[in-house]
């Protein structure tokens, strides 16, 4: 009998890029996917690209949230085709 693995994964797919690569794809006001620390990716809008690639960010259905940083291999682009989600009401 096996088991479904149901943790979720490190890397989203879009996210199978190089980290330099990644961040020279970001900018400033940019939407992507960042890794929270315990359940998973969500979209964040890049605030500031640091020059070793990190990047400052704001969850963009969590304003009440402080801005916080993830490094660049901890970030990914939304995957082709796909379009933002309507905000969540605040």
């Amino acid at each position: 009998m096996s088991t479904k693995d149901t943790t979720t994964p490190a890397t989203p797919p879009s996210a199978q890029v190089s980290p330099a690569a990644a961040a020279a794809t970001f900018a400033k006001d940019d939407l992507v996917l960042a890794r929270d620390q315990d359940e998973g990716w969500f979209e964040a809008v890049v605030m500031d690209v640091r020059s070793d690639g990190s990047a400052m960010l704001k969850w963009r259905d969590f304003s009440n949230e402080p801005v916080f940083y993830r490094e660049a291999n901890q970030l990914a682009p939304l995957p082709p085709g796909i379009s933002p989600a309507p905000k969540a009401a605040s």
